[in-house]
């Protein structure tokens, strides 16, 4: 369903949700879930008036001057796209091909480069706020990174999950973070708001992808290098 790039496809997403049962009260627990970042697509097109596309570029990427971030691979490829790349069985490969379902675009299929990212994890850093630019407030950025559900591994707390950030504690401070894959691309960006410091890692390649590989065939630190 992800990747149904059919028109309306997001919405039939929504609609096959009818008969589905939580199994515990929303915000109890962390499970992560693109659905979720999808429906919230739904929600911002129902309030705007807008496609979240061109919501996005309207509100985020113009104002904090974003001008090499895409909703769409086709404006991203006119724009210099770096080829994408699929591992299999541990090597790379061209993937020229891959579309950027519509349907999906919410939970992980816009765009950007290094120094648009930086742009944006600057307004993150000050309260919204971009150059001349408040593109929300100061208390909104605060809550996106408050996190409110635990995140546990294995029995063992490693942070907490607010509004797309997880936020963990090391040393005296709070790091706040998200990670993300599509099959040819990954993105990583990290913030630590109480020093005004932020990283943005961009991939043209499907990272989670090379680990699977090394811990399928059972390599070690060692031999990978």
């Amino acid at each position: 369903a992800d990747f149904d790039d059919r028109p309306g496809a997001t919405e039939r997403q929504a609609r096959g949700l009818a008969t589905f049962v939580p199994t515990r009260a929303a915000g109890s627990a962390y499970e992560y879930c693109n659905m979720n970042y999808n429906l919230l697509g739904l929600v911002v097109e129902a309030a705007s008036g807008e496609p979240y596309g061109a919501y996005v570029q309207n509100h985020i990427f113009r104002p904090l001057g974003m001008r090499h971030s895409h909703s769409s691979r086709a404006a991203g490829k006119q724009d210099g796209l770096a080829m994408g790349y699929r591992y299999w069985f541990g090597h790379p490969f061209p993937a020229p091909n891959l579309t950027s379902p519509q349907s999906s675009l919410p939970s992980g299929q816009l765009i950007s480069c290094a120094e648009d990212m930086a742009h944006y994890l600057i307004a993150q850093l000050n309260g919204g706020r971009y150059g001349d630019v408040q593109v929300l407030s100061s208390a909104g950025v605060e809550e996106l990174h408050r996190g409110a559900a635990e995140i546990r591994e294995k029995g063992m707390e490693i942070g907490s999950y607010g509004m797309g950030w997880v936020s963990q504690v090391t040393g005296t401070s709070t790091i706040v973070s998200h990670s993300g894959i599509v099959p040819d691309f990954g993105a990583f960006a990290g913030l630590v708001p109480d020093q005004k410091k932020g990283i943005v890692l961009l991939y043209n390649a499907n990272h989670a992808m090379v680990k699977m590989t090394f811990d399928e065939f059972g390599l070690g630190a060692a031999e990978r290098l």
